[in-house]
């Protein structure tokens, strides 16, 4: 019996099979070279901020939020090299993640930037595993940084595109949280307010631009024409943010309509009571009345636990990340497995028939063995 048949028998020994198969990459010379690499890169980088966000190339987008150079100005951002198949990056990614949940709404932008092989199907399979919500990128670069020899490795840049650390992931947190209690509220531009400076403060926070808006909008026909001209400015850039938003959301409706979704609810909650959160209140209304729309969502829902389950059976299975099913591999997945895949599959090709969707979640099933009426 080969191994990969015997582990699907053996739940003691797929409990320890990640631990097993982790050693076994560890000891080899290949890898005991690049964990050395890495750890030199790691002190040389360090003392190494000659780099600045204007150097920022992001390459391709893969999965999460899109952004564009020109969103991030004034924006502290994260800037995160890792890998899919690089124990120490996995391992990084949920205070990456715990990271942008929680200084998100401050101003801080988490980008992923993926470092090696691997299709994009296979990166948003282990970002949906790995619970990330952060954008992920590949192909991303930084001009003068040539000196990154390893992964994972992280730069954060302040406010004001300067670099403020490189190293590890795990030791950004100091370096991230000073830059963002440091930064004015990203919504401002880089712009620090004189005549209103508490809105400095105050609008760091995108759960708090409500507050800042109404505070500005009773300003804005101040008889000090300085306070006037800088609370119409605040009122301005912040229904901007959210006009921002929401036409985002609708932009990607289609092709993510759960985080077109997520958007909406940003703005609803970030300028409730005002015109443009209306606005959202009204859209998301709209949204939630399309049934066509709720099924979808649903089914990019169900994709998620799909791409989940397909890379859990890969690394089951011993697959790398360029590697390929072959129909005897496929043969010896468990046919619990296969009808959990199939179930999924039928699900998002009835809730989202003839969309991106549906279409993967059809070269997933037979990817992974199993048929599914189309």
């Amino acid at each position: 019996m080969t191994w990969h048949r015997l582990r699907w028998f053996s739940p003691l020994l797929e409990s320890y099979q990640p631990v097993f198969v982790s050693l076994v990459r560890a000891v080899t010379p290949v890898a005991l070279t690049l964990v050395m690499i890495s750890v030199a890169g790691r002190t040389e980088a360090a003392s190494n901020t000659n780099v600045s966000f204007a150097g920022v190339h992001l390459g391709g987008h893969v999965a999460g939020p899109v952004v564009t150079p020109d969103a991030l100005a004034g924006r502290v951002v994260l800037l995160e090299f890792w890998g899919i198949s690089c124990p120490p990056c996995i391992a990084s990614m949920p205070k990456l993640e715990e990271l942008h949940r929680t200084l998100g709404p401050q101003g801080l932008v988490v980008l992923g930037a993926h470092a090696q092989g691997g299709t994009p199907e296979e990166i948003r399979a282990a970002v949906a595993k790995l619970g990330v919500t952060f954008t992920i990128v590949d192909g991303a670069r930084v001009d003068g940084a040539d000196d990154v020899n390893g992964i994972p490795h992280c730069m954060v840049f302040d406010h004001t595109g300067k670099c403020v650390f490189r190293g590890h992931p795990m030791q950004s947190h100091d370096a991230v949280e000073a830059a963002v209690k440091a930064a004015p509220g990203a919504v401002l531009g880089g712009r620090v307010l004189v005549k209103l400076p508490e809105l400095n403060t105050l609008l760091q926070d995108e759960r708090k631009f409500v507050t800042g808006w109404k505070k500005a909008k009773s300003l804005a026909t101040s008889a000090d024409a300085e306070t006037a001209a800088e609370a119409k400015y605040v009122v301005e850039r912040i229904e901007a943010y959210g006009r921002h938003l929401l036409d985002e959301a609708v932009s990607v409706k289609q092709v993510d309509p759960a985080q077109a979704l997520d958007l909406v609810q940003r703005c609803l909650v970030s300028l409730r009571g005002t015109g443009i959160g209306d606005d959202a209140a009204k859209l998301k209304s709209e949204w939630m009345k399309d049934k066509q729309f709720q099924a979808v969502v649903k089914a990019s829902q169900q994709m998620e636990r799909l791409e989940v389950m397909r890379s859990t059976v890969r690394e089951q299975l011993g697959v790398g990340a360029k590697g390929s099913i072959t129909p005897e591999l496929a043969a010896t997945i468990p046919s619990a497995v296969k009808g959990r895949v199939r179930l999924l599959a039928q699900t998002i090709l009835k809730a989202a028939h003839g969309t991106p969707l549906a279409k993967r979640a059809i070269d997933i099933a037979a990817e992974l063995g199993v048929a599914v009426d189309s």
